[in-house]
């Protein structure tokens, strides 16, 4: 079997610059049947509908149409063919009953979505980290203005000023403390916005992995906690504490826990 290993041990697609969609208008009966072997291994061809201008670093090459189909669509939640084995796409003869064509279109269709929402966000938060730098620039020269006239002028003004000079002195002072305090807003309003972006990174990677993004896992969480209460209001109506499922969240979990020795204590007492 002919494949290109990534480090994520998928056999990996060609660039997108380098896809060409596939019709199956174009095609007729025999054509299915049989698919013959293109020369241009850069073609991806599948039951998603998505091809064209997608770089997908997850995709598998059909071995007899050297054609490649996306692994989130052909073996979604299933493990991939070995490296002995021989993969057909479904034109070429490769039997799948449980490959769902529309659900295989919704997911792709939400993992490009989601890429290109991010790979957006990403692009503005660049462009705010780079004016925050051109901010700091402005700050810096203003600063070294500041700091010239406090430290060689100061000095003279100190000893020799009048009153109104030493209230230029303090006006020079107050200034370099603003602008101190504004430049270290900026540099951590800078590093916030990077810490966006790296966040924004590994969520496009989770979802180029076909993973839930951090958002998703913390909604998923929540809501499997919303749901723990209705579980706790039926473990105590019974009695019992087999009634709870053991996937209860552990919050509630401790909480039982601490019920129960509670109830233990106060028996004792009694």
């Amino acid at each position: 079997m002919d494949i290109k290993e990534k480090d994520h041990n998928f056999r990996a697609s060609p660039r997108a610059d380098s896809f060409i969609a596939v019709s199956d208008d174009s095609m007729d009966a025999d054509d299915v049947q049989s698919p013959a072997p293109v020369e241009d291994e850069a073609v991806i061809k599948c039951v998603c509908g998505f091809g064209k201008g997608y770089d997908d670093d997850d995709a598998i090459i059909c071995d007899n149409c050297r054609t490649w189909q996306h692994t989130l669509c052909y073996f979604y939640q299933r493990p991939l063919p070995s490296d002995d084995e021989q993969y057909l796409c479904l034109d070429c003869g490769g039997a799948r009953d449980d490959l769902d064509i529309n659900a295989a279109a919704v997911r792709m269709r939400r993992k490009i979505r989601t890429l290109a929402t991010i790979a957006d966000r990403i692009s503005e938060l660049s462009c705010e980290i780079v004016a925050r730098n051109e901010e700091l620039d402005k700050l810096g020269c203003e600063l070294s203005c500041v700091e010239s006239d406090i430290y060689l002028k100061g000095p003279l003004l100190a000893e020799h000023g009048t009153a109104a000079s030493w209230a230029v002195l303090d006006e020079w002072h107050e200034e370099y403390s603003l602008l101190r305090y504004e430049i270290d807003k900026t540099i951590a309003e800078r590093d916030a916005i990077r810490a966006r972006v790296d966040e924004l990174e590994d969520d496009a990677n989770r979802v180029k992995r076909n993973e839930p993004t951090k958002a998703e896992e913390l909604k998923s969480r929540l809501d499997d906690e919303a749901a723990g209460p209705k579980l706790w209001t039926t473990a105590c109506s019974l009695g019992n504490r087999a009634a709870v499922p053991h996937s209860l969240p552990p919050i509630l979990e401790r909480a039982l826990g601490r019920s129960t020795k509670k109830k233990r204590k106060a028996g004792r007492l009694r």
